[in-house]
C-alpha cells in the first residue's frame, strides 16, 4: 500500500468525523506499523513519517501504542498487554489488603 493512499484514508476518516461532530486529533494520532519480523525490517525511512492533516506524524518511539485501552505491539502479541493488567491487578490487589489490614 503506497503512502500517499493511507494518508488520503485518513484525510477520508478525519472529514467523515468532522461532519459527525468529532475531531481527530493529529496531536495524539501515534504511527505503528504491524507485521512480521521479516515485513517490518523492509520499512524504509519514508514509511516512519505520515502526513495528518498539516501535522506530520511519526512512527512511534515506543514499541507499542494504546488503542481503546489495549496495548497493541507491532507483530500483534498481548504480551505487553497482559503484562500491564498483571501489574495493575498486582498493585489493586496490594492496596485492597493494606485497607483490609487496617480494618
Amino acid at each position: 500500500m503506497e503512502l500517499s493512499y493511507l494518508e488520503q484514508c485518513i484525510d477520508d476518516i478525519g472529514q467523515w468525523m468532522a461532519g459527525n461532530r468529532l475531531k481527530l486529533n493529529a496531536n495524539k494520532t501515534v504511527l505503528i506499523w504491524t507485521g512480521t519480523c521479516s515485513q517490518l525490517k523492509k520499512l524504509t525511512p519514508m514509511h516512519l513519517l505520515l502526513t495528518v492533516g498539516s501535522r506530520a506524524v511519526k512512527s512511534a518511539d515506543r514499541p507499542s501504542a494504546r488503542l481503546l485501552g489495549v496495548v497493541t505491539s507491532p507483530d500483534l502479541t498481548l504480551t505487553q498487554h497482559i503484562s500491564r493488567v498483571c501489574v495493575s491487578c498486582f498493585y489493586t490487589s496490594c492496596d485492597r489488603s493494606e485497607v483490609s489490614a487496617d480494618r
